[in-house]
């Protein structure tokens, strides 16, 4: 999220970021691994694994998410095949036994339980405040996938279910509670009175700047272009996804339009019906909404920065982060 402090080591996040760079990119070349597993941000804050992937490519190591391409039924992530397919595929040219869905869905689901092992190895022993942030995360994440697998399957989401689904499974681990994590592991530095104003300080920049993440990523899930999402176009109108895009398009169509809304999640979606409904989410000004709504909470969270009076280097590094956030395109 940007907002690192040494706790040993005197060095700014451009310094923090080339280590960190060159670490991620030396290790793998020494073991060589098969599958390297990657977070939502496979590229890192700013690029910094981007020549390890490079690398990785020539050497035929698989790049991985597990449960999110479980639950979203992608196919691919970032122009490569997802694990589940992956392993489908194989189980099916090898002639083995079962069901080539199942087993290759039970080995991506295993990869992500992996990943999450591997996150609680790395948190280590903390604070109890820290260690109830983390828990707090991982609950509130597995809730919003809960309802968003829930009213993906049911279908009709309205606005107020999206964004409280956009909230808890993205919103909030992705930008809010990591901002709040990082704090909390220096609480012991502070006094009480200011960790407590630190948070609010934090959550009042995080919590725009997240629901403003999950718009974006609404908005690209429509109208993303897949050679830098590494996705189709229209995935999300495929899936079905309770996304706030999709749902502000309903309030607001008519006749044929919500008509063609109704096919939002069909199995047998075509081409000409997926770019029909992207259409849709732009002639019905959803589309224009969402992004117009991005702006404003980008600017509240820049306003939110300003106002807590962050030490210079802290401020700089947290307003980098909000034109990425708002303006990414993949």
């Amino acid at each position: 999220n940007g907002d690192y402090t040494s706790l040993s080591l005197l060095l700014d996040i451009e310094e923090t970021l080339a280590i960190r760079a060159s670490i991620i990119e030396h290790t793998p070349m020494v073991f060589l691994p098969d599958v390297f597993l990657v977070d939502k941000e496979p590229l890192g804050l700013r690029g910094e694994v981007r020549a390890t992937l490079e690398k990785l490519a020539t050497i035929g190591t698989r790049c991985v998410l597990g449960l999110r391409d479980v639950m979203d039924d992608a196919d691919r992530r970032r122009g490569e095949p997802t694990t589940h397919v992956t392993v489908a595929q194989r189980h099916r040219q090898q002639g083995w036994r079962g069901e080539s869905r199942r087993v290759g869905e039970s080995v991506a689901i295993l990869v992500g339980d992996l990943a999450h092992t591997y996150a609680e190895v790395a948190l280590g022993e903390v604070a109890p405040r820290t260690r109830a942030l983390w828990q707090e995360l991982q609950v509130e994440l597995v809730a919003g996938q809960y309802l968003d697998v829930l009213r993906t399957a049911a279908g009709g989401a309205d606005e107020g279910q999206a964004r409280r689904i956009a909230r808890l499974k993205s919103g909030r681990y992705t930008v809010e509670q990591p901002l709040r994590l990082g704090a909390s592991l220096l609480d012991e530095r502070r006094t009480h009175a200011q960790a407590e104003r630190l948070d609010a300080q934090l959550v009042a920049i995080g919590e725009p700047l997240g629901m403003a993440f999950q718009l974006r990523d609404d908005v690209l899930g429509v109208v993303g272009d897949p050679a830098r999402t590494g996705k189709p176009v229209g995935d999300d109108l495929r899936e079905g996804k309770p996304t706030a895009i999709l749902a502000l398009a309903g309030e607001r169509a008519r006749g044929a339009q919500r008509r063609l809304l109704d096919r939002v999640g069909a199995p047998d979606l075509t081409e000409d019906e997926v770019a029909a409904l992207v259409e849709v989410v732009v002639d019905t000004g959803a589309l224009g909404a969402v992004e117009a709504e991005v702006a404003r909470l980008a600017d509240e969270a820049l306003a939110a920065i300003d106002d807590a009076r962050l030490p210079a280097s802290v401020h700089a590094d947290l307003a980098a982060v909000v034109p990425f956030v708002a303006g990414r395109h993949h």
